[in-house]
Protein backbone atom coordinates (compact mmCIF):
# COMPACT_ATOMS: atom_id res chain seq x y z
CA UNK A 1 0.00 0.00 0.00
CA UNK A 2 2.79 2.14 0.62
CA UNK A 3 4.08 1.91 -2.68
CA UNK A 4 1.04 2.81 -4.30
CA UNK A 5 1.44 5.92 -2.38
CA UNK A 6 4.86 6.63 -3.12
CA UNK A 7 3.93 6.15 -6.65
CA UNK A 8 1.13 8.60 -6.85
CA UNK A 9 3.14 11.24 -4.59
CA UNK A 10 5.96 11.37 -7.19
CA UNK A 11 3.49 11.39 -10.76
CA UNK A 12 1.50 14.00 -8.99
CA UNK A 13 5.02 16.27 -7.84
CA UNK A 14 6.86 15.37 -11.62
CA UNK A 15 3.16 16.83 -12.78
CA UNK A 16 3.13 20.09 -11.26
CA UNK A 17 6.80 20.19 -11.61
CA UNK A 18 5.98 19.93 -15.42
CA UNK A 19 2.98 22.59 -15.04
CA UNK A 20 5.39 25.06 -12.94
CA UNK A 21 8.03 24.34 -15.75
CA UNK A 22 5.25 25.17 -18.69
CA UNK A 23 3.77 28.05 -15.94
CA UNK A 24 7.43 29.90 -16.19
CA UNK A 25 8.07 29.79 -20.19
CA UNK A 26 3.97 31.30 -20.57
CA UNK A 27 4.95 34.02 -18.26
CA UNK A 28 8.64 34.78 -19.89
CA UNK A 29 6.48 34.86 -23.19
CA UNK A 30 3.40 37.52 -21.59
CA UNK A 31 6.46 39.68 -20.23
CA UNK A 32 8.27 39.73 -23.43
CA UNK A 33 4.89 41.03 -25.11
CA UNK A 34 4.21 43.69 -22.50
CA UNK A 35 7.84 44.77 -23.02
CA UNK A 36 6.78 45.04 -26.64
CA UNK A 37 3.64 46.58 -26.21
CA UNK A 38 5.23 49.48 -23.93
CA UNK A 39 8.17 50.30 -26.81
CA UNK A 40 5.23 50.52 -29.10
CA UNK A 41 3.09 53.00 -26.91
CA UNK A 42 6.24 54.89 -26.56
CA UNK A 43 6.81 55.36 -30.13
CA UNK A 44 3.00 56.19 -30.85
CA UNK A 45 3.50 58.44 -27.47
CA UNK A 46 6.75 60.66 -29.03
CA UNK A 47 4.50 59.91 -32.25
CA UNK A 48 1.93 62.52 -31.04
CA UNK A 49 4.39 64.78 -29.28
CA UNK A 50 5.93 65.27 -32.74
CA UNK A 51 2.80 65.94 -34.08
CA UNK A 52 1.74 68.44 -31.98
CA UNK A 53 4.92 69.91 -32.28
CA UNK A 54 4.22 70.13 -36.15
CA UNK A 55 0.84 71.38 -35.65
CA UNK A 56 1.97 74.30 -33.55
CA UNK A 57 4.54 75.05 -36.44
CA UNK A 58 1.92 75.05 -39.11
CA UNK A 59 -0.38 77.03 -36.84
CA UNK A 60 1.64 79.53 -36.43
CA UNK A 61 -0.07 83.29 -36.44
CA UNK A 62 2.66 84.85 -38.20
CA UNK A 63 2.96 82.04 -40.80
CA UNK A 64 -0.27 81.76 -41.46
CA UNK A 65 -0.37 85.47 -42.20
CA UNK A 66 2.71 85.36 -44.62
CA UNK A 67 1.07 82.44 -46.42
CA UNK A 68 -2.32 84.36 -46.71
CA UNK A 69 -0.18 87.35 -48.25
CA UNK A 70 1.48 85.12 -50.65
CA UNK A 71 -1.43 83.08 -51.79
CA UNK A 72 -4.61 84.50 -51.41
CA UNK A 73 -4.46 88.08 -52.51
CA UNK A 74 -6.81 89.93 -49.77
CA UNK A 75 -7.38 93.54 -49.66
CA UNK A 76 -9.64 95.08 -46.19
CA UNK A 77 -13.03 96.12 -46.51
CA UNK A 78 -13.48 99.29 -47.13
CA UNK A 79 -16.30 101.40 -46.47
CA UNK A 80 -16.99 101.92 -49.99
CA UNK A 81 -18.61 98.15 -50.21
CA UNK A 82 -20.62 98.53 -47.47
CA UNK A 83 -24.26 99.10 -48.59
CA UNK A 84 -27.39 99.24 -46.88
CA UNK A 85 -30.69 97.63 -48.23
CA UNK A 86 -32.25 101.18 -49.35
CA UNK A 87 -29.46 100.70 -52.25
CA UNK A 88 -31.32 97.68 -53.52
CA UNK A 89 -33.94 97.88 -55.60
CA UNK A 90 -37.77 96.92 -54.39
CA UNK A 91 -39.98 94.90 -56.50
CA UNK A 92 -43.76 95.36 -55.92
CA UNK A 93 -45.78 92.19 -54.42
CA UNK A 94 -47.86 92.12 -57.85
CA UNK A 95 -46.05 93.49 -61.05
CA UNK A 96 -48.56 94.23 -64.25
CA UNK A 97 -49.14 91.65 -66.15
CA UNK A 98 -49.55 88.45 -63.34
CA UNK A 99 -52.72 87.17 -61.74
CA UNK A 100 -53.28 88.20 -58.39
CA UNK A 101 -52.87 84.57 -57.40
CA UNK A 102 -49.53 84.37 -58.54
CA UNK A 103 -46.44 86.54 -56.95
CA UNK A 104 -43.98 87.79 -58.81
CA UNK A 105 -40.87 85.66 -57.73
CA UNK A 106 -42.14 82.50 -55.89
CA UNK A 107 -39.27 81.77 -53.67
CA UNK A 108 -39.28 85.58 -52.25
CA UNK A 109 -40.90 86.24 -48.54
CA UNK A 110 -42.40 89.18 -47.93
CA UNK A 111 -42.39 91.88 -45.38
CA UNK A 112 -46.34 92.90 -43.94
CA UNK A 113 -46.35 95.77 -45.97
CA UNK A 114 -46.34 93.61 -49.17
CA UNK A 115 -43.09 94.70 -49.96
CA UNK A 116 -39.65 92.15 -51.31
CA UNK A 117 -36.25 93.10 -50.74
CA UNK A 118 -34.17 90.98 -53.79
CA UNK A 119 -30.43 90.14 -52.71
CA UNK A 120 -28.83 88.35 -55.44
CA UNK A 121 -30.39 84.96 -55.72
CA UNK A 122 -31.42 85.28 -51.73
CA UNK A 123 -34.66 87.46 -50.85
CA UNK A 124 -34.41 89.63 -47.52
CA UNK A 125 -38.05 90.76 -46.20
CA UNK A 126 -38.22 94.82 -46.16
CA UNK A 127 -38.07 96.16 -42.42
Amino acid sequence: MKRHLTVIGIAVIAGLAFALYNLKYQVHGLEARRDALTQAIAAEYESVRLLKAEWSFLNNPKRLADLAKRHLDLVPLDASRIVSLDDFPRVSRQPSGESSAEPATRDAKTSGTGTKWLVGAHTVPSP
